[in-house]
């Protein structure tokens, strides 16, 4: 049997993985929360799960200050959540969460998401792409034979 000896320079793992990403358990709100916003939270529901593809949405946005803007949005594929509004309302803001702009609710319920008690360092930014960028457009065929 060989047994391994830990000097001063070693650092033995730990059973136990650690992510570097949010902290799950984390509850979205409490029943004492002061407020609570009524969304697909990126924490809750919106983790793993998406809006329909190329659909128009209503993202929720927190800033560190723990303050609420509801800006208009597209959803025009995975990991792509793209407004307008953050280059007019400066850096610094995060998607909180997000509805349908029509008022569907294609995951059910919405999850009830206290803003402070939001994970703000691990809440995803949005794209600042243009709007015009949900225009599609037909591509010719490369005829490079």
């Amino acid at each position: 049997m060989i047994a391994a000896r830990i000097t001063d320079t070693e650092v033995p793992m730990s059973r136990r993985f650690k992510s570097p990403t949010m902290k799950f358990g984390v509850p979205l709100s409490v029943p004492g929360s002061r407020y609570v916003e009524h969304c697909y939270g990126m924490h809750g529901k919106g983790y793993g799960h998406t809006p329909p593809r190329n659909s128009d949405i209503v993202l929720i946005l927190i800033n560190a200050q723990r303050q609420i803007w509801r800006v208009d949005a597209y959803f025009p594929g995975p990991h792509k959540y793209v407004t307008d509004a953050v280059g007019l309302g400066g850096d610094g803001w995060k998607i909180l969460g997000w509805r349908m702009a029509d008022g569907t609710m294609p995951l059910g319920d919405y999850d009830e998401v206290d803003p402070d008690l939001a994970q703000f360092d691990y809440l995803p930014v949005p794209n600042s792409e243009s709007a015009r960028s949900r225009d599609t457009q037909v591509l010719a065929p490369r005829l490079d034979a």
